[in-house]
């Protein structure tokens, strides 16, 4: 939950294809086939102490793909 209520900024990096989605809307979407390509979110508006739901899917062109 969030802390303060505001916009939020969200980042993330990974090899290949990843999305993030925020209560069901996507505020990352780089599915491409590159490598430790950081990718930031534009400001989501979220407010202090409100439950968000949070997902994330990615692809993996190695043989045995896993996520930390």
């Amino acid at each position: 939950m969030p802390e303060r209520t505001g916009a939020h900024l969200f980042s993330m990096i990974g090899d290949n294809g990843f999305r993030l989605w925020i209560d069901g809307k996507p505020v990352i979407d780089h599915w491409a086939d590159d490598w430790e390509k950081e990718q930031t979110s534009q400001p989501v508006e979220l407010t202090a102490g409100r439950a968000y739901d949070s997902r994330w899917s990615s692809s993996s062109t190695r043989e045995d793909p896993t996520s930390t």
